[in-house]
């Protein structure tokens, strides 16, 4: 029994379940409304580096539209032209509006009964990897 113990490691990575804060109001509303659709979360804990870092990615894709006009087909050129913006998450929606407002991923993690960490990130500044808004949908994917 001790020298089963002493070959456990512990675990350094896992899958996390995964949580959108979008009221069901939004994300279900018909035509979809334009949003992060989020397929997947991992996290991985550094137990080796003295900081032990957690480190959490998502994967997911781009789905709605910010108005309700009907979108482009996936093979048309307006996903890869920056001046076409409808279907696309924006760092900055409205820059020229009284309120200004920005992209922001809210991440919070829940530890039995409280919450050890909470952060309001720039979505398309911070969030990204191999990534930049204007952000289009991935078409012709197949989910994780």
């Amino acid at each position: 029994m001790l020298l089963a113990c002493v070959l456990l490691q512990p675990v350094t990575a896992v899958k996390v379940p995964f949580q959108n804060c979008l009221p069901d109001s939004y994300r279900y509303n018909q035509p979809t409304l334009l949003q992060w659709l989020p397929y997947q979360v991992d996290a991985w804990f550094d137990a080796e580096n003295p900081k032990h870092t957690l480190t959490m990615t998502m994967w997911g894709n781009v789905t709605g539209s910010l108005y309700n006009v009907t979108l482009p087909p996936a093979n048309s050129t307006a996903w890869t032209d920056p001046s076409k913006l409808d279907g696309k998450i924006l760092g900055e929606p409205e820059p020229d509006s009284d309120a200004p407002k920005l992209t922001t991923l809210h991440s919070k993690i829940n530890f039995l009964t409280y919450e050890p960490w909470s952060d309001n990130t720039n979505f398309c500044n911070t969030s990204l990897t191999n990534a930049k808004c204007p952000l289009a949908p991935i078409f012709n994917t197949t989910d994780l």
